[in-house]
């Protein structure tokens, strides 16, 4: 029997700066559960427009950064200066701004020679940070960040890439594809095993990638699918032009 598919909760703002808030609100309130249960809060973020709203509301929060450590979803094969790094994009709006910084901050190395071995290299950093072996289950982060796009990709695994049923590796390395950098990012089992997942998405061109993503069906066509394998909660925070057209207003 096939497991049944999380499709999470919905919760739905009024708009992109009401997202904002709320994402930014949220992030701090799992920082602080998981600082309280286990010690140390670890998270893993996205890049995009629709994150780096949410990282210029907690550079003007108060935010336990002393007992959290960050880690990237997914990173281009680019150098932390460029404006296309998801890392120097939270730089700039969030890291940068901050008094004391995290416990750890852990940038993928988008711009290794390669990324292959950048890969294998970032997996083993989040093993030490578990006090664990990367050969082992992956690890269970206590909130990744995801985004979704109008391709219904996440994170970097996109349509026709087989990324997307790769199991065996906490992280992967994508190749470049028609005009498209190579990247980083981390594989379905780490999204899987995630106590929390949380999907950041604003506009009516995510409307249909989101409704595809919370129903059963070709994980290649639509990769955001590998979302309803999460064992933990899944919530899908929208505004309200990216609700889907089915969902009631929660």
């Amino acid at each position: 029997m096939e497991a049944p598919v999380n499709r999470g909760e919905l919760l739905v703002c009024a708009d992109p700066r009401a997202l904002a808030a709320t994402a930014a609100a949220m992030f701090v309130s799992f920082l602080h559960e998981a600082i309280a249960e286990r010690g140390v809060a670890r998270v893993a973020l996205s890049g995009g427009s629709t994150p780096r709203a949410m990282f210029e509301v907690l550079a003007t929060m108060q935010v336990p950064w002393t007992d959290t450590e960050v880690f990237w979803v997914d990173e281009r094969a680019v150098p932390a200066s460029s404006d296309r790094s998801n890392y120097g994009a939270a730089s700039a709006a969030l890291f940068s701004k901050l008094s004391s910084p995290p416990r750890g901050l852990h940038p993928m190395p988008g711009d290794a020679p390669s990324l292959s071995d950048a890969a294998a290299r970032y997996a083993a950093t989040l093993a030490a940070s578990f006090g664990v072996s990367p050969e082992g289950a992956a690890p269970a982060l206590d909130v990744v960040w995801l985004g979704i796009g109008d391709d219904g990709h996440t994170a970097s695994l996109f349509p026709g890439d087989g990324a997307v049923t790769a199991t065996d590796r906490w992280v992967l390395d994508v190749p470049a594809h028609e005009g498209r950098e190579a990247r980083l990012t981390l594989s379905r089992a780490v999204i899987a095993a995630a106590r929390r997942v949380v999907v950041l998405a604003q506009g009516a061109s995510k409307r249909g990638p989101i409704a595809r993503a919370r129903t059963r069906g070709d994980e290649g066509e639509t990769p955001a699918r590998v979302i309803g394998a999460a064992t933990g909660q899944v919530i899908w925070l929208v505004d309200e032009a990216a609700r889907p057209l089915d969902e009631a207003l929660v």
